[in-house]
Parts: C-alpha cells; structure tokens; sequence
C-alpha cells in the first residue's frame, strides 16, 4: 500500500490533485490520504471475493473530525479549520450511501477513554497517543519540497519494534 498512497491523487474541485509524494500543502495531502485510504480499502474488499456495496467499513470518528472538517452532521454553517481523512468528499459519499459506520461520531476523547476504560479496556490501550497514520504524510511544516527519506524502510522497522514492544 505504501506505493499506492505515495503515488495517489484525488478530485479536488473537479480538478485531479498532484500526487502525494509531490505534494507540501497539507489541506491536499489530507485529501489525498483520506480517499486514497477508502480506495485501498474497496480494493482488499474486491481481493477478498465480496463487493464493496455489501460491507460496511466502522471508523473512530470523533466530534471534533467532524466540526473541524466542517461536516454537515454537525453543523451546516461552518468553515473548514482542516479536513480529516476520514471526512473527505469520497467518505462523505460513501456514508451518504450507508457504507460507513461511526459509533463515537458524537464522542470528544476524553469521553472515549473514558468510555474505554469503563468497558475495561487495557490502560495502555486507552491512554496511548494514536499510532502514526495520516498525519505523519501531513507534518513536514515549512517544507518546500516533498520529503521521502532515504532510509524510509529502517524508519518504519523502528516504529514498528516501538509500536510492538509496548
């Protein structure tokens, strides 16, 4: 997936976006990472022998990814701060059509952790700081230039070994 998301593009305004890895304006990359997500995801479910018309994807939207994508499930008359990759114009689409389920769309963080550890979910779990997804194609700040490290491969076997020791 990782070529897929460096060399994707999306629609933005009608008009097809410069590819990821080509990208420094964030509010583009989010886009990008966002559909390009949904896409990925429509193809593993075609891998997988089912049509994507029949499965329903669940994600951890919370209220803030919603008011601060100035989504119409929560205001109808706002402007966008940022969009988050999961409320683009492919998720919205998508949700339109009954394929996305969202059970803390209403919820802040606090109410979810505290949710988490009411149900008894590990403390770890709970409290730990999302795993780097999206953002991290995001916050290069002030670059003027795409940036793909050198030694990507040895970054992500890093934050790997991290990620499974805790």
């Amino acid at each position: 997936a990782e070529d897929t998301f460096l060399n994707s593009s999306t629609l933005i305004d009608g008009h097809r976006s410069e590819l990821l890895k080509d990208t420094v304006k964030p509010e583009v990359k989010r886009k990008i990472s966002g559909d390009t997500f949904m896409h990925i995801s429509d193809q593993a479910i075609r891998d997988a022998g089912l049509d994507p018309n029949d499965v329903i994807l669940a994600q951890g939207t919370l209220r803030p990814d919603l008011i601060e994508s100035a989504s119409n499930m929560v205001s109808t008359n706002a402007d966008v701060i940022k969009t988050h990759h999961n409320d683009t114009h492919v998720v919205r689409q998508l949700r339109e059509k009954g394929r996305i389920v969202e059970p803390l769309k209403d919820l802040h963080k606090d109410e979810v952790r505290l949710l988490g550890t009411e149900l008894g979910l590990p403390s770890g779990l709970v409290w730990r700081q999302p795993f780097p997804g999206p953002g991290l194609a995001i916050r290069i700040i002030c670059a003027d230039k795409p940036y793909i490290p050198t030694n990507q491969q040895e970054i992500l076997t890093v934050l790997s070994r991290d990620y499974n020791n805790k």
